[in-house]
């Protein structure tokens, strides 16, 4: 064999590389190892602290240098990264189908329209849509029934759309549609990429993420073992904003007009009878006296700060002892009883910080009904908008904290999250953890005016730091900013810190992604496919070597040894990938090592055949290898083109088949043509000739002859009867598809 010597250095290096890439696994597979002895010592009998230990340990040793190979250190996050990944089917994990609403797509591109018409058609479309078609189909239908002749150019065209809509103000509802479509997939494409940047910087090891149709996305992630953490990242609109903010004493004056409000409708609501509601005369005169005894009282009084900033009385009806039930003070105020106002520690001035004050979780849907009341709405300024904090305000998770927002003339907030060119966990001088976030020159200019306007007035005001609507904080400006920094604090830990930065610098999603379905795979489940993959696998294994040693002595001893390096090859170029093994992908190693003996099994019968016919040892070993170099070549080619389609438009199970496959088939031809040939040179050289025969299968099947040609006819009927049953199965009875091919519900119980 040419080129021995080029071969040998090839195969060391291909077996260096593999055990250098597979030795990462070795690495991790041991630290995790002792870590779960260690919590099994600790807590014997809690599951769950058990767990709570071991993620808060492999957080602490991420950055830890664990693995020290002489070429080059590694840390525990780095050697994660370099192991042999399993896929979600094997180590357990989330599967996400997010879907992208198109609705909201089409409703931002029509911008605050009051065409009717269209709104109609809008929410009937949206009300009607399913997500098996495409929603403009749907919304085309439902215009066409509300308004037949409108035109939809009017809402949707803009001077800069003459590109896109060349006829303009005249284009047809048709071309408008098209245009829609289009729109929607670009979003939609928007969208997957900035998922796919999230899940990219998220931390898990080969996740899959494919675009389905109809504006949905799947998102496999193996190993993730933080549900709750997984569905913020991904629904997350990153709709960044910041906003001025009402002095929370201002605020809560807002709160007092509410609560008047409020309670004049229950009352006015009331349905007791005139007789039980009417007082007496002397019944009216003692409850004024009690009324005006109330006004001496102090405890559980409304307060407002004045001129001097401290806290006066303004209303002592929620005062201790007045006679007045704890019922009747409740009914009485509605929206004040039901929030902690953000005082001092002394209760006689405001407290830091620029929320009004806290209301239980409970109750804010609530103060939600109150804030979208009608008659609420009329009597507050036009600008003022309400948000809650993003997180509770205390460690049981049952109060949020209630800002005061003051927004632009048209209603918008002083500057968009847009100008964000770039955002990192930092570290504030108290330790603290926060989000340092850097503007584009708008953002510079803008931020720079905002904080000296905002620094520049007594008492100094806040800007609030707004995402998906929700305050993550709401520093008060001291002075003015020029070089476009700000920062976001709000109590975070690592990651919190850095999905939050990871979502920010991914960008804004065009429309709001929900979770349309969710699935978790326990990693028991893993545990058992990994058993039972490693069981077929080694079955598989045992038996191809027993028969490979069996039939053809010691040249299928040295098959058995090419084919174990063939399985160390694959095993490290895979894990060099980063590549994810799956279960069907270990369907595809079993099948892998069935194929990379077939090679062998070409050559060596082809050697046979020459030995059989009288040839000298080295020649027939030279013309068995050159008469089935076709052969072999035409096979694995075929099946090669066949792997690389699949892997390339392959989704899932189907491409974790591939990769396997296209790998296995270089690896097996290297192997079997290449390795085993060096075995049996090295015998020749030694001068000893290989072995291709054993006692038991020397004259096996030498006299086994069956005349194809002459029978051809016979053949062809038989063959032909098989194909016609065939047809008239597929016809008659059809194929029958899975889930996966015409849609249902998939359970698993």
């Amino acid at each position: 064999m040419k080129n021995k010597g080029f071969i040998q250095v090839i195969t060391v290096l291909l077996i260096l590389a593999s055990i250098y890439q597979l030795s990462f696994t070795f690495k991790t597979r041991s630290i995790e190892k002792k870590a779960e002895a260690k919590a099994e010592r600790m807590y014997p009998e809690d599951e769950t602290a058990k767990d709570s230990f071991l993620k808060v340990y492999y957080d602490s040793l991420g950055p830890v240098e664990v693995y020290n190979m002489g070429i080059g250190k590694f840390t525990y996050q780095e050697c994660k990264e370099e192991q042999l990944n399993l896929g979600l089917d094997l180590q357990g994990g989330m599967n996400v189908t997010l879907e992208v609403a198109t609705p909201e797509i089409i409703r931002s591109m029509a911008g605050k329209t009051k065409d009717q018409a269209f709104l109609t058609a809008l929410d009937a479309a949206e009300a009607r849509y399913l997500g098996q078609q495409n929603f403009v189909d749907v919304l085309a239908s439902e215009y066409n029934k509300v308004a037949p002749d409108g035109k939809l150019a009017s809402i949707f065209y803009s001077k800069e759309l003459e590109g896109e809509l060349p006829n303009g103000f005249e284009s047809s509802n048709s071309e408008i549609y098209d245009y829609l479509k289009l729109e929607s997939e670009r979003a939609i494409d928007r969208a997957f990429e900035i998922i796919s940047t999230r899940i990219d910087k998220f931390g898990v090891a080969q996740p899959n993420i494919q675009r389905l149709d109809n504006g949905r996305i799947l998102v496999e992630l193996p190993g993730v073992d933080d549900p709750a953490r997984v569905r913020k990242v991904l629904q997350s609109s990153a709709k960044l904003e910041f906003w001025n903010v009402y002095p929370n004493y201002e605020a809560y004056t807002y709160l007092e007009s509410i609560n008047e409000i409020i309670y004049g409708k229950e009352k006015l609501n009331d349905t007791t009878s005139t007789d039980e509601a009417t007082l007496s005369p002397d019944e009216d005169t003692e409850a004024e006296e009690q009324g005006a005894e109330s006004d001496e009282g102090e405890e559980g009084s409304l307060l407002a700060e004045n001129e001097e900033g401290s806290l006066d009385v303004v209303d002592d009806s929620l005062a201790g002892d007045t006679g007045i039930s704890d019922e009747q003070r409740l009914a009485e105020n509605p929206v004040l009883s039901k929030m902690i106002p953000n005082l001092s520690q002394d209760n006689q001035n405001w407290g830091a910080g620029a929320h009004v004050g806290y209301v239980a979780s409970k109750d804010r849907a609530l103060f939600e009904s109150f804030f979208n009341s009608p008659e609420v709405q009329a009597s507050l300024p036009a600008n003022l908008v309400w948000k809650w904090s993003f997180k509770p305000s205390d460690e049981a998770g049952e109060f949020y904290m209630l800002y005061a927002l003051k927004s632009s003339r048209d209603g918008e907030p002083v500057l968009s999250g847009d100008v964000i060119t770039d955002a990192r966990p930092s570290r504030q001088i108290t330790g603290q953890l926060s989000v340092s976030m850097s503007m584009n020159q708008e953002g510079t200019r803008e931020w720079k005016r905002i904080t000296a306007a905002a620094s520049k007035v007594t008492p100094k005001e806040a800007v609030a730091i707004v995402l998906d609507n929700l305050v993550y904080s709401a520093p008060t400006v001291q002075n003015e900013i020029p070089n476009g920094m700000s920062e976001i604090t709000g109590g975070f830990d690592q990651r919190e810190a850095e999905d939050l930065s990871n979502i920010l610098k991914a960008g804004k999603l065009p429309a709001p992604a929900k979770i349309a379905g969710e699935s978790t795979v326990g990693p028991s489940l893993g545990e058992q496919a990994i058993r039972a993959g490693l069981i077929s696998l080694a079955v598989g294994f045992i038996l191809v070597i027993l028969f490979m040693t069996f039939y053809y002595g010691r040249a299928g001893l040295y098959a058995d040894i090419a084919l174990l390096a063939n399985l160390v090859f694959i095993i490290g170029v895979l894990t060099g990938l980063h590549a994810a093994l799956t279960l069907p992908g270990m369907a595809g190693l079993v099948l892998t090592i069935g194929m990379a003996v077939d090679a062998n099994v070409l050559v060596f019968e082809r050697v046979r055949e020459e030995l059989r016919a009288g040839k000298g040892f080295k020649m027939a070993i030279k013309d068995g290898y050159k008469g089935a170099y076709s052969s072999i070549i035409d096979a694995n080619i075929t099946t090669l083109i066949a792997g690389v389609i699949l892997w390339v438009l392959g989704k899932g199970p189907v491409m974790g088949f591939a990769v396997i496959l296209v790998i296995g088939i270089l690896s097996s031809l290297f192997t079997s043509i290449f390795l085993t040939r060096l075995f049996i040179d090295k015998d020749i050289e030694k001068g000893r000739e290989t072995s291709f025969y054993t006692a038991f299968s020397k004259k096996m099947f030498t006299s086994f002859n069956i005349n194809f040609i002459g029978r051809r006819k016979t053949f062809y009927i038989i063959s032909g009867l098989i194909i016609t049953a065939g047809i008239v199965s597929l016809a008659t009875r059809g194929l029958k598809t899975g889930v996966d091919f015409k849609g249902g519900w998939s359970y698993v119980v």
